[in-house]
């Protein structure tokens, strides 16, 4: 009988996450904070990974996705879990390549590094844990193989992200069309997948029809504002002095008696 991959040995084959070493950008443990400055007491509990925009991102050993998603912190990240009681996160995806509960093999492409999330710029966030725990990542990379290209082809289909965020209209409330389906009328929360979309926003009489096409992606706001335009006043004609008035009387029949 074949042996569970979750039951194998510690020292499985594992893979660097972006196929081969790169620079640490930001230390496992506390840290001075990338967004606002100074020091802070969150504890950063992986360690992020310098990378370009759509490089691939691999699975450091063989496991079991048990998650992907997005959050406004981590933008889009996966969960593999692993032998052993270790389980890895990578977050900060641009594209996620696999689904919850399939199996991955060792080094292969989940997705694409991004900027996803609160961050500062490209760079995939890797963290590892063990029973529970967060481990420093470093050591266990330090160990971690190139990823050969034989090993690297095996691959999924995109799996679909979608992104939440508000739709607001300014000085009024309208009703929202997006793609000519009607959502609801401003201030308005939708969920959209990535992609190309067309938002209408009619606020009614008095205000000119709102339409834009967006482009939701990782760097899209969460936050669409709408300023919208009052509907210009119809011109009434002037009469001229010089042309007679009209005859407003009804005209005349003329019968013809036989």
């Amino acid at each position: 009988l074949g042996i569970p991959f979750l039951l194998l040995a510690q020292d499985e084959a594992s893979y660097h996450p972006l196929g081969e070493w790169s620079p640490v950008t930001s230390q496992f443990g506390y840290r001075d904070d990338p967004i606002y400055g100074g020091r802070t007491e969150a504890f950063h509990k992986g360690i992020d990974l310098d990378c370009e925009l759509g490089d691939s991102v691999y699975a450091w050993r063989e496991g079991i996705v048990t998650f992907t998603g997005y959050n406004k912190l981590s933008g889009n990240m996966i969960d593999i879990s692993h032998s052993n009681g270790y389980v890895s996160k990578y977050h900060h995806l641009y594209r996620i390549y696999v689904e919850k509960g399939e199996t991955i093999a060792a080094g292969q492409v989940i997705g694409k590094a991004g900027r996803s999330g609160k961050v500062t710029g490209a760079h995939l966030h890797f963290t590892i844990m063990k029973d529970g725990k967060y481990k420093n990542p470093l050591p266990f990379l330090k160990k971690a193989q190139t990823v050969p290209q034989s090993v690297s082809l095996v691959s999924s289909p995109d799996v679909q992200i979608n992104k939440f965020f508000t739709i607001k209209s300014i000085p009024v409330s309208g009703k929202v069309y997006i793609d000519d389906t009607y959502y609801g009328t401003t201030p308005l929360t939708v969920e959209l997948p990535y992609g190309k979309h067309t938002v209408e926003i009619d606020a009614g009489r008095g205000y000119q029809n709102y339409k834009e096409e967006i482009l939701v992606d990782q760097d899209f706001d969460y936050l669409f504002s709408a300023r919208l335009e009052i509907q210009p006043a119809t011109p009434v004609a002037q009469a001229d002095d010089n042309q007679p008035l009209a005859d407003t009387h009804p005209a005349e029949v003329q019968i013809n008696k036989t």
